[in-house]
C-alpha cells in the first residue's frame, strides 16, 4: 500500500475529491511523487527533502499503511520503526479498522463506499496549512468536495445562522461555546466561498433565503453534505 492519502486540513475526512487532500507515492528510494490541493498548499513542482525527521515521518506513514510487509534497502533503517511505540500503536489502531466500509442498496447491488483512512499524525513540510486556515478551529473544518455544491453551501449557512437549533437537534454538539463555534463556521463559510470562487451574486444571502434559514425546521436542511 505505498500510495498514501491524507488530509491535513481535516485528518479524519479523506477522499480524492475532497478539499485539502494530499496523495504521495514513492517511486524509488529517493524520489516521491506528490499530488495535492493547489488551492491550499504552496505550489511547488520540485523540492528536495533534507530534514531527517521528515524522511522518518514519510516512512512512518508507510509503516501505518502497509498490509503485509515493509521493504527497506538495509536492515539498520528497517530496525528503527519496531521500537517506535507511538507508531506501532497507531498502526495497530489502523489495521483494526475495516478495510472497506460497505453498504447494500436493497436492489441486490453491492456498494463499496470507502477504504480505510490514514489520519494525518505526522508533520510534513509540504502539508503545512496557511495561517488563515489555521485560524479555523478543527471542529469547524467541514471537508467538502472541491467542486461547488449548492447544498453544501446551504449546510454551512445553517451552521452559521441556525446554530442553537442545530445544537438542540444534535446532542454531540452539546457543551460547546456557541459564539466561538459560530465564528469558526463563519470563517469556514468565507473560505469555501473563496475556494469555490463564487461570484458576488452567488454569495448574496437574499431576504427570502435568510427568512427560510431562520424559520424552516432545522431537519429540513442537508447539514451533513460532504
Amino acid at each position: 500500500m505505498p500510495v498514501i492519502v491524507i488530509n491535513p486540513f481535516c485528518s479524519d475526512k479523506i477522499g480524492l475529491s475532497k478539499v485539502g487532500v494530499i496523495i504521495f507515492f514513492p517511486i524509488s528510494p529517493e524520489v516521491m511523487v506528490v499530488f495535492y490541493d493547489g488551492k491550499i498548499y504552496d505550489n511547488k513542482k520540485y523540492m528536495v527533502v533534507t530534514d531527517e525527521q521528515e524522511v522518518l515521518n514519510l516512512n512512518r506513514y508507510q509503516v501505518i499503511s502497509a498490509e503485509e510487509r515493509i521493504i527497506s534497502r538495509d536492515k539498520e533503517e528497517l530496525c528503527i520503526y519496531p521500537s517506535d511505540n507511538e507508531l506501532i500503536n497507531i498502526r495497530k489502531e489502523n489495521i483494526s479498522k475495516k478495510k472497506i466500509d460497505s453498504g447494500f442498496d436493497g436492489n441486490e447491488t453491492f456498494v463499496a463506499t470507502k477504504s480505510r483512512n490514514i489520519f494525518f499524525d505526522f508533520d510534513l513540510s509540504f502539508s503545512k496549512l496557511p495561517k488563515y486556515l489555521k485560524k479555523i478551529p478543527p471542529d469547524c473544518r467541514l471537508v467538502y468536495k472541491r467542486k461547488f455544491n449548492y447544498e453544501a453551501r446551504i449546510s454551512l449557512l445553517v451552521r452559521v445562522y441556525r446554530l442553537p437549533s442545530l445544537i438542540r437537534e444534535n446532542p454531540s454538539l452539546n457543551k460547546v461555546d456557541i459564539s466561538k463555534l459560530k465564528n469558526g463556521y463563519s470563517k469556514m463559510q468565507r473560505f469555501m466561498d473563496d475556494y469555490w470562487n463564487l461570484s458576488k451574486e452567488d454569495r448574496i444571502i437574499t431576504p427570502d433565503l435568510m427568512k427560510k434559514l431562520q424559520t424552516v425546521p432545522i431537519t429540513y436542511y442537508p447539514v451533513n453534505v460532504e
